[in-house]
């Protein structure tokens, strides 16, 4: 991704949904980063795999390192997912 290609990456509506992960994917990272990471809770509906720099501004879709399990206490991870803000807007303006 460079400057010169942003309008049809990350500025473009529904870019990605075209590098996002695929569930297969992230869910056998998840396992393992749980057991690695030592989480008491181990299930894995209690998580989502959350990109550390969000794909809207440039993240790395599948690198294991700029991933991580994000737990979301009390909610089932798609409900939770939906609350937190996503910086496309912010970015692209």
């Amino acid at each position: 991704m460079t400057q010169a290609d942003i309008a049809t990456t990350i500025c473009a509506k529904g870019w990605t949904a075209t590098v996002r992960p695929p569930s297969n994917y992230t869910t056998a990272l998840k396992r393992q980063q749980l057991a690695t990471y030592g989480y008491d809770d181990t299930r894995l509906a209690d998580y989502e795999e959350d990109h550390f720099l969000p794909l809207e501004l440039g993240g790395s879709p599948t690198d294991p390192a700029r991933l991580w399990p994000m737990a979301a206490p009390g909610f089932h991870a798609k409900a939770w997912s939906r609350t937190v803000p996503r910086p496309r807007s912010a970015a692209v303006g």
